[in-house]
């Protein structure tokens, strides 16, 4: 036994002696008994029951002879570590019976036990408290009805922990660590080991973790532990960085957070951040692009689009990979060309979102709306039919040209239009224009030439040129005819390609009706050609002027081309009869056809509607500088235009061109060659679209023609008959695989 209690023992007995009353002996197997100075006899006791079976030593002091009297035991349970009182259940096994008994302290921890026989055990366990548990051996008296105090303080339970860093298993100093438990909070903050204790936890207590700025906050339910360790993980945020045109990840950018934590984007355009504040702002710098603040607000992974501060290009054909020359680009009111690569530049992008298409023959339009933020589409598209897609980019391989800009290719996609001709007046009626565009639509055709202004010279719309009244240009048309924005839209819903053909100075109305401008003869008549038509006179600018307005306006209406023919002077019936004021000459024929050539492209470039010529077949085989005496060369056509499109008719062939007896027998060579040909000669940003013979030949002919321009790879093909009239069985639609 602890020699202090022995020694409190020994005291308690000589004071009660001396007082006259019971000596008391009062045996604990505890070593926590404290001596205390009381006016009563008192045993205080404060023990674990490990301490209880750890200690198995017992004394036993022998009382008086004297009679023991009833012996009341009363005392007050408290909190070791505050004082404070504790309700508790005290379990008592009472006399030689050990019979279990429970009493209950009142709410300021006092209780008291009567008639009390020994031996004589208590125990406690309250939860929270560490178990309590006491055995007294023999405890006797001389008077009656003593009553013996004893004050009992339970130790509470301890939690100790640790908390560390989830990323570096380092401790974290300062951090406040808070339990709710039973309606009372205790707070304990982590020493600069990490090291916390907590008291009186109940299992299923929860255990709340303030974290420190940085890193996420924790909750743990206590489960009766002994000994904590809590990690805390770092608040940590991918921030991923993405081209807003190209949706590609952009490497090497700079991310800073709140100013103060910086990184730098990796191979997949992403930079993780750790031990980040809960929210605040990111701002992303890259060379060539626009900078960007972007608030967060707890996120563990964003997003950010960056738009380049200008941008360079390459445009490239889908079906060869190859750069596309002197493409079109035109960026709101802006109209520019690509360079000889495909290539074009940016300096600076438009606030608003502002229209972009791109536009190179043998290729659908491609359109996008751009602005400094990226590149949008919408709904509906500014295109339907046959032609235009949206705009899509990706990342060049190689830069170009450097500076920081960052560079994108645009892939456009092939398009090869397949057309039959259809006269204008068939657009009188309505019902014959849905058959052919129903036609076409059930064939492997895509495409439909309409006369707008044929080949006498009248229109078909309701024009608001004054000349076109003045001179009866608008003769035929009447209301009843069908309106082109419906025919448009009508071969629009049916993914059709609209090409409009305009017949340019042979034009009887015109000449008759300003026969000042018209090729006349020596005595001032208007000259007629084979037809008996009459012609306006290619040198007059009037005339030029007269074609490019109605050109204008056939152009708002929405064609996907514009098709020009008769771009020459005249060539059949008695040409030596005609008279100009002007001097005929190749020189000036030439120079008249090419003036005229550029001003036609230059006004209607604002439309971005494609433009073809038509001109003679045999112009492919003459001569570059040879006009053949009608003004008429690729050399001065082909250059202000996307498609040319030569009538390589094999019966409109002389004997011994080509080398052949004969042409008109060669169908199939005569278009192959011609059309290898004409692809030395255009520039490399024009496309050549024969005009294949839908007349005169055999349906075995025909067929001849049309697989010689699929051999020799023209760009598409178009059908000529002066009725309309073709061969359903020349257009059967392709084959569809399983």
């Amino acid at each position: 036994m602890d020699k202090y209690l022995i020694r409190f023992l020994s005291l308690l007995s000589a004071l009660l002696i001396g007082l006259g009353v019971v000596a008391c002996s009062d045996i604990l197997r505890s070593s926590n008994a404290v001596e205390k100075p009381v006016n009563i006899p008192t045993v205080v006791a404060n023990q674990t029951s490990e301490q209880a079976t750890s200690e198995t030593t017992e004394q036993q002091l022998q009382p008086p002879t004297a009679a023991p009297s009833p012996i009341i035991i009363a005392g007050r349970v408290t909190d070791g570590q505050t004082g404070h009182p504790v309700p508790a259940s005290i379990q008592l096994m009472n006399g030689q019976s050990q019979a279990a008994v429970s009493i209950t302290t009142d709410e300021n921890g006092h209780f008291q036990l009567q008639n009390v026989e020994f031996p004589l055990t208590l125990r406690m366990n309250v939860p929270g408290y560490e178990e309590w548990q006491a055995r007294y051996i023999t405890l006797s008296a001389l008077t009656g009805n003593p009553v013996y105090k004893l004050d009992i303080a339970l130790s509470p339970n301890v939690t100790a922990g640790k908390l560390v860093s989830a990323e570096t298993n380092t401790p974290l100093a300062g951090v406040a660590i808070t339990v709710n438990s039973n309606g009372n909070t205790q707070t304990s903050t982590t020493d600069d080991s990490g090291a916390f204790e907590l008291f009186k936890l109940l299992p299923h207590d929860l255990i709340t973790v303030l974290p420190p700025e940085g890193y996420l906050p924790q909750e743990v339910v206590f489960a009766d532990e002994k000994q904590l360790l809590l990690s805390l993980h770092p608040r940590s945020m991918a921030v991923t960085v993405k081209d807003s045109f190209s949706g590609g990840p952009i490497v090497g950018s700079t991310v800073t957070v709140d100013q103060k934590i910086s990184g730098v984007t990796n191979p997949q355009g992403t930079v993780i951040f750790s031990l980040i504040p809960e929210s605040g702002q990111i701002t992303i710098n890259h060379p060539g692009y626009n900078s960007r603040k972007v608030d967060y607000t707890g996120e563990e992974a964003i997003e950010v689009n960056l738009s380049p501060a200008g941008l360079q290009a390459i445009v490239r054909g889908a079906d060869t990979g190859q750069p596309l020359p002197q493409t079109s680009i035109y960026l709101g009111d802006s109209y520019f060309r690509t360079d000889d690569n495909g290539f074009f530049a940016l300096d600076s992008l438009p606030v608003a979102p502002t229209r972009l298409m791109i536009k190179a023959a043998g290729y659908h339009r491609t359109y996008a709306q751009l602005s400094q933020t990226g590149i949008q589409t919408y709904d509906p598209p500014p295109f339907a039919g046959a032609d235009g897609r949206w705009l899509t980019a990706t990342p060049c391989s190689q830069t170009p040209q450097p500076g920081g800009l960052p560079c994108f290719e645009v892939t456009l996609q092939p398009f090869q239009a397949k057309a039959i001709y259809v006269p204008l007046h068939y657009l009188r009626s309505r019902e014959r224009m849905l058959e052919y565009l129903d036609f076409i639509a059930a064939t492997e055709l895509n495409a439909i030439v309409v006369d707008v202004k044929g080949d006498f010279g009248f229109i078909a719309w309701n024009s608001d040129v004054d000349l076109v009244q003045q001179v009866g240009a608008d003769e035929w048309f009447t209301d009843s005819w069908m309106p082109l924005d419906e025919f448009i839209a009508e071969a629009r819903a049916r993914n059709i390609y609209t090409i409009a053909r305009i017949v340019v100075f042979k034009d009887n109305p015109l000449a008759y009706g300003k026969p000042d401008w018209a090729a006349v003869t020596e005595d001032g008549s208007v000259w007629l050609d084979r037809e008996e038509l009459g012609w306006a006179n290619p040198f007059r600018e009037e005339v030029w002027d007269y074609n490019i307005e109605l050109a204008k306006e056939v152009a708002e209406f929405g064609f996907d081309e514009l098709n020009f023919d008769y771009i020459r002077f005249p060539s059949d019936g008695n040409v030596g009869a005609i008279v100009y004021e002007e001097e005929n000459t190749l020189e000036t024929r030439t120079s008249a056809i090419r003036e005229f050539m550029t001003r036609l492209s230059e006004s209607l470039r604002p439309y971005g509607v494609f433009v073809s010529a038509d001109v003679f077949g045999l112009t492919l085989w003459v001569v570059p500088d040879s006009d053949m005496r009608i003004g008429q060369r690729v050399i001065d056509v082909a250059p202000q235009v996307d498609y040319l499109a030569p009538m390589v008719y094999p019966s409109t062939f002389g004997p011994g061109n080509l080398g052949y007896d004969n042409p008109s027998d060669e169908p199939y060579n005569v278009v192959y060659r011609s059309q290898l040909e004409a692809e030395k000669i255009v520039p490399p940003y024009v496309k050549v679209r024969p005009w294949l013979q839908g007349y005169w030949y055999s349906f075995e002919e025909m067929a001849q023609l049309k697989q010689a321009a699929i051999d020799s790879t023209s760009t598409g093909w178009a059908w000529w008959n002066a009725g309309g009239k073709y061969d359903e069985n020349l257009f059967q639609p392709p084959e569809v695989g399983p």
